[in-house]
C-alpha cells in the first residue's frame, strides 16, 4: 500500500508535470504559429517593399531619363535663343542704319525739291524779266515812233536812199565797235547821230527841193564840204575803237577825234580834248558837261537800247532760260533716282522689320520652353530626390 501510494502520488506529479509540458507545448505551438504568421507577414511586406521599390528605382530612372531629354532640349532652346537674341541684335542695327540712311536720303530729297521750286521760280523770273524786257522796247519803239525824226525827211531818205543820188546813210549806220564802246560813241555823237550823210552839197540842195513840196525836215551832212581834219590819234582816243569805211575818215576826225576814254574825270584834264567814260559821261572841250546822259536825246540811242535789250532777251531765252531748264531737268532725274533709293530703302527696312518681328516670335516661343523646361526639370529633380527618399525608406521598413 505504501508502495501503492507512493507509484500513485509519483504519477500524480508526472500527470500534473505531463500536463504543464502540454500546456507549455500548446503555447509554444501557438507561439510558433503566430511566429509563423509574422514571418510570412513580413515576407509579404517585404516583398511588397522591393517590389514597390523597384518601381520607385524604375521611375527614377525614367525620370532621370526623361531630365536628360528636358536638359538637351533646355540647352538646345537656349542655344537657339542666344542665336536669336544675336541676329535680333544685328537686324537692329542694320534697321537703325537703313532708318539712318532713309533720314539722310529724305534731307537730300527735300534739298532736290527745295532746288527744283528755286529753279522753277527763277525760270518764271527770267520769263517775267523778258515781258519786262519786251514791254521796255515796246516804250522805246513808241518814243522812236513819236520823235519828229522818225517822220521827217531823214526817215523818208532812209527808207529810199536808193532813189536819190548821192545818200550814203544815216551817221550812226555807217560806224561799227564792240557794245562796250557804242554807248559812249552814241552820247559823243548826240543828235548828228541821225544825221543824213550826202556825197556832195549840190546833191543834198536837189534833195531837199525835190522834196520841198512834201514839207519835211533834213538834217544833212554833205562830206565835201569836209576838209581835211588830221588828228594825232592814240589807243585812247574813242575814234581808235569804231570801224567805218576811209571816206568817213574827216567826217568822224571832226565829229569825235578829240575824244579820249577816261574812267573817271578826277584825272589832269585836257583842254585841248573832250573826255569821255564809257558809261557816257562826257566833259568836252567846249565846256558841256554830260552825267548820265539821257538816252532819248538820240534814235542811235534809242536804237542801241533796243538793240542792246533784244541781246539780253536772246541771252536770257537762248542762254540763262535753257540752262536753267536743262538743270531742272537734271534736278527732276536726281529726284526720281534719289525716290527710288528712298523706296528700296524702305522696302529693305521693312524686310529687315519683318525679320526682326518673326525673331522676336522665335524669341518669346524659345523663352517659353526653356522656362518651361526649367520647371519641369526641377519638378523632375524634386520627384527623383523624393523617390530616392521613399527607397531608404523602404530599406529602413525591411530591415
Amino acid at each position: 500500500k505504501d508502495e501503492y501510494d507512493k507509484i500513485s502520488s509519483q504519477s500524480i506529479k508526472v500527470e500534473k508535470e505531463l500536463s504543464k509540458f502540454n500546456d507549455k507545448k500548446e503555447k509554444n505551438e501557438s507561439m510558433a504559429q503566430d511566429l509563423s504568421i509574422q514571418i510570412n507577414r513580413d515576407s509579404n511586406m517585404i516583398d511588397s517593399n522591393n517590389r514597390l521599390a523597384l518601381e520607385k528605382e524604375n521611375l527614377i530612372s525614367t525620370f532621370k531619363k526623361d531630365l536628360q531629354i528636358n536638359l538637351k532640349a533646355h540647352n538646345d532652346a537656349k542655344s537657339k535663343l542666344d542665336v536669336y537674341l544675336k541676329k535680333i541684335d544685328s537686324s537692329q542695327k542694320i534697321r537703325e542704319k537703313h532708318q539712318q540712311i532713309l533720314s539722310d536720303l529724305n534731307k537730300d530729297i527735300n534739298k532736290v525739291q527745295d532746288l527744283y521750286r528755286l529753279k522753277i521760280k527763277e525760270n518764271e523770273d527770267l520769263k517775267s524779266n523778258i515781258k519786262e524786257l519786251l514791254n521796255r522796247i515796246d516804250f522805246y519803239n513808241k518814243i522812236l515812233i513819236s520823235k519828229k525824226v522818225l517822220t521827217s525827211g531823214n526817215k523818208f531818205l532812209t527808207d529810199n536812199k536808193s532813189k536819190y543820188k548821192g545818200v550814203l546813210g544815216r551817221v550812226s549806220d555807217v560806224i561799227s565797235s564792240s557794245d562796250n564802246f557804242m554807248r559812249a560813241i552814241s552820247v559823243a555823237l548826240g543828235e548828228y547821230s541821225d544825221y543824213i550823210i550826202i556825197d556832195r552839197l549840190k546833191n543834198a540842195i536837189d534833195i531837199t527841193k525835190e522834196l520841198t513840196s512834201k514839207e519835211m525836215s533834213f538834217n544833212l551832212i554833205a562830206l565835201d564840204q569836209i576838209g581835211n581834219h588830221k588828228i594825232l590819234k592814240t589807243d585812247s582816243h574813242l575814234i581808235s575803237n569804231m570801224k567805218y569805211d576811209k571816206k568817213f575818215k574827216n567826217l568822224f576826225s571832226l565829229l569825235l577825234g578829240n575824244f579820249i576814254i577816261s574812267n573817271s574825270f578826277k584825272s589832269k584834264i585836257d583842254k585841248k580834248n573832250s573826255y569821255i567814260t564809257l558809261s557816257g559821261d562826257m566833259i568836252s572841250k567846249t565846256g558841256l558837261i554830260k552825267v548820265n546822259p539821257n538816252i532819248h536825246e538820240s534814235k542811235m540811242s534809242i536804237n542801241l537800247e533796243i538793240d542792246n535789250l533784244k541781246k539780253e532777251i536772246k541771252k536770257i531765252k537762248e542762254i540763262l532760260i535753257i540752262n536753267n531748264e536743262k538743270e531742272i531737268i537734271k534736278i527732276k532725274e536726281k529726284e526720281e533716282r534719289l525716290k527710288k533709293k528712298i523706296e528700296k530703302k524702305i522696302l529693305e527696312k521693312e524686310k529687315v522689320s519683318t525679320i526682326i518681328n518673326e525673331l522676336r516670335i522665335d524669341i518669346e516661343q524659345k523663352k517659353f520652353i526653356t522656362s518651361e523646361n526649367h520647371n519641369q526639370s526641377r519638378t523632375m529633380q524634386v520627384n527623383i530626390s523624393n523617390l530616392e527618399k521613399e527607397i531608404i525608406d523602404l530599406g529602413f521598413k525591411n530591415q
